[in-house]
């Protein structure tokens, strides 16, 4: 009987993999036919062929997006499949972890639609094309710590680190949610180990170019950063049944959203909330009862499309 069961779990998981692997080649040929526009970063950057430019820094960034095979522009295809599907990815993964339950394919169809029409992932396919791509291997590399496959998770990391230049900001994130996750076990060490990750965060801004503006149509960086304390004061990190990289990451990102806002507010304080508001959506579900723990998935990511659609994403194009 468990044999069966066994048999029977891992034929489901290879079907979701299957699931997420058509659905991303799907949402990648839509986007980049231009269903809802292209952005302002296409046309002035991306839809040239195959640039070789800028620093070791953001390389593997640029080739994706503009990557061209004869007369045919691939960039945005290609884009577009690795945010979507590292996005679905991390969301089956997490829920199955926190919630040690799988979602229905209806439950995962339905979240699929919404998620894939949301600010984050929708500007990212033609737009802020070299952030999405680094969020992206961002996403497979914390599914891979959490499932302790280290040298997939280091390779992830290294085309990160490869695609846009605000890679060693995340990966100082991840560093330090990898030690949060695995040798800080005590709460005192904790407290301690929580106030050096703020003071590091706070050297590390200084580095930051100071940009004016936003990346959306409203300025939502206030609500961001009261959801990000709510967020953070009602956490507990240390608990046994919750514990995960992932959720390390999110802890240690919210311990530096508030120096982030004081310290670069608006441009890159949107930019990087960006890349982990999927993250600290699923890490709030989590914290709910198994049984509210979907419900509120559900209202989570209709929020965020709803405010997609107010600052009026669809109506414009992604610009």
């Amino acid at each position: 009987m468990n044999q069966l069961n066994s048999i029977s779990r891992n034929r489901e998981k290879h079907s979701f993999r299957f699931l997420i692997f058509i659905i991303s080649l799907i949402y990648g040929y839509v986007m980049n036919l231009g269903i809802y526009g292209f952005g302002k970063d296409f046309y002035a950057n991306y839809s040239n062929a195959n640039m070789f430019v800028g620093g070791y820094e953001d390389r593997i960034g640029w080739i994706i997006a503009t990557a061209t095979i004869g007369d045919f522009h691939i960039g945005v295809f290609l884009t577009s499949f690795l945010i979507s599907f590292s996005v679905l990815n991390m969301i089956v993964h997490f829920t199955e972890l926190t919630l040690k339950k799988r979602l229905h394919v209806t439950i995962f169809l339905i979240i699929t639609l919404i998620i894939l029409h949301s600010w984050p992932i929708l500007m990212s396919t033609s737009n802020a094309m070299r952030q999405g791509i680094m969020m992206s291997f961002i996403y497979l590399s914390l599914v891979a710590l959490d499932r302790k496959e280290n040298l997939k998770a280091l390779f992830y990391v290294i085309l990160m680190l490869l695609s846009h230049k605000s890679g060693l900001l995340f990966l100082s994130m991840l560093i330090s949610a990898v030690v949060y996750d695995r040798f800080i076990s005590k709460q005192l060490n904790s407290l301690f180990y929580s106030i050096i990750i703020i003071t590091i965060f706070a050297v590390l801004i200084n580095y930051l170019p100071n940009a004016s503006g936003r990346i959306i149509g409203a300025d939502f960086s206030i609500a961001f950063f009261i959801i990000g304390l709510l967020t953070l004061f009602n956490l507990k990190p240390r608990s046994d049944g919750k514990r995960s990289v992932t959720s390390a990451y999110v802890y240690v990102f919210l311990l530096f959203s508030p120096v982030l806002f004081f310290g670069v507010a608006n441009f890159q304080y949107e930019r990087i909330w960006m890349v982990n508001i999927i993250l600290v959506m699923l890490v709030i579900m989590s914290r709910v009862k198994r049984n509210q723990a979907t419900p509120l998935a559900i209202f989570e990511f209709s929020l965020l499309m709803a405010l997609t659609f107010a600052t009026g994403m669809f109506s414009s194009g992604l610009t």
